[in-house]
């Protein structure tokens, strides 16, 4: 999805507002960024970031993991690490393999976004030691 976009509809702020109180209704705490749609959430226990990117649909939530890599055991284990993840994907772009998740915005909860931040730490934490 579009971290990079220039255009900032209202809908993506008013969607961010909703974010942000549900993060407060959870106790997570996040980052304010400069852009009204994105907030950061940083995972208390194991300090992993989440970028929550509101687009007018959909929320995107993404973790930054590594570096792509160049030999097959790994594009292997990534397959077989998204096959055990409850929500979300391992994904590449431009070099770079990022955790991600995409919930609709139209009956976001809080039990949904807990959801999701939960099986993206999960599968961070489950992986760690070949994703370094």
């Amino acid at each position: 999805m579009a971290i990079n976009q220039t255009l900032i509809t209202q809908k993506e702020v008013q969607v961010c507002i909703q974010i942000k109180d549900l993060l407060l209704d959870l106790g997570i705490g996040f980052t304010p960024t400069d852009r009204p749609d994105l907030v950061i959430v940083t995972e208390p226990e194991t300090n992993i970031p989440i970028t929550l990117d509101a687009e007018e649909t959909v929320v995107c939530l993404r973790v930054q993991v590594c570096r792509e890599r160049e030999d097959k055991a790994f594009y292997q284990k990534l397959l077989q690490a998204n096959a055990q993840i409850a929500h979300g994907h391992f994904q590449i772009e431009q070099g770079q393999v990022i955790l991600a998740d995409n919930l609709e915005t139209e009956n976001l909860d809080a039990n949904e976004l807990e959801a999701s931040i939960a099986s993206l730490v999960t599968a961070l934490v489950r992986n760690a030691d070949w994703l370094e």
